[in-house]
């Protein structure tokens, strides 16, 4: 006759000694509860393990042979199945992956190979003065410098300018020791009087002593008697 478990009420066959819901012992329980009463059975000692029959399998506590698929040992009530292994429904960390900065490309400043093509810079341009008058026509060439003074050699008062007029007639025609100054910019060329006896005309025209003025290829440039034309190439 089918007995119940006092802790869970399940419904057990009769003679077990373990419940087979909870693991509870079930033997010496009160079975008025559940069931109905039923005749004292003279007490036996606590059944003796037996080998596990064919098809069964065997208590690892107590060597009981128990049913496929029980929960606990009708013998000692140690569990029997193997508790579930937990299997986590989150998803597993995938790694980091650290960012790698890569460092800025360099350039080398030099040219490279064949493929490079060097900036053609023209050389600055060649000043000369030519002598129009007194003839025959003379060139001076002018040094290439940013300052030089123009007017006559005079070795008594140790005068010896850039460029010398003296050899060209220059005491008789009223050129001064130091005459004018030439300055250059680049390719711009300016002239300036230094206080002259006779002074500078520019195209028929006196400048103010000590005052720059634009000096362009072609212009003529007197000195007292003494003609000059500039020029640049």
């Amino acid at each position: 006759m089918a007995i119940y478990c006092s802790n869970c009420g399940a419904e057990l066959p009769d003679g077990v000694a373990y419940c087979d819901a909870c693991g509870s012992p079930v033997r010496g329980q009160n079975r008025s509860t559940f069931a109905a009463p039923q005749p004292q059975a003279s007490p036996v000692s606590q059944a003796q393990p037996q080998a596990a029959p064919i098809g069964s399998v065997a208590c690892p506590v107590c060597g009981a042979a128990a049913l496929p698929g029980e929960a606990f040992c009708d013998n000692c009530g140690a569990a029997l199945l193997a508790p579930a292994s937990f299997v986590s429904s989150e998803p597993s960390p995938q790694p980091v992956q650290q960012q790698v900065v890569q460092p800025a490309p360099s350039y080398s400043s030099s040219p490279m190979g064949s493929s490079y093509t060097p900036i053609y810079q023209a050389p600055p341009a060649t000043a000369s003065l030519v002598v129009s008058n007194p003839p025959p026509p003379a060139t001076i060439p002018v040094p290439a410098r940013a300052e030089l003074i123009v007017g006559r050699s005079d070795p008594q008062s140790n005068s010896y300018p850039d460029v010398d007029l003296g050899p060209y007639g220059g005491l008789d025609l009223g050129v001064s020791r130091r005459h004018f100054r030439l300055t250059r910019n680049g390719d711009q060329f300016y002239i300036e009087d230094l206080g002259s006896v006779n002074g500078t005309v520019i195209n028929g025209q006196r400048i103010q002593p000590h005052a720059l003025q634009p000096l362009r290829p072609g212009d003529r440039v007197l000195l007292g008697k003494m003609e000059l034309v500039f020029d640049l190439s």
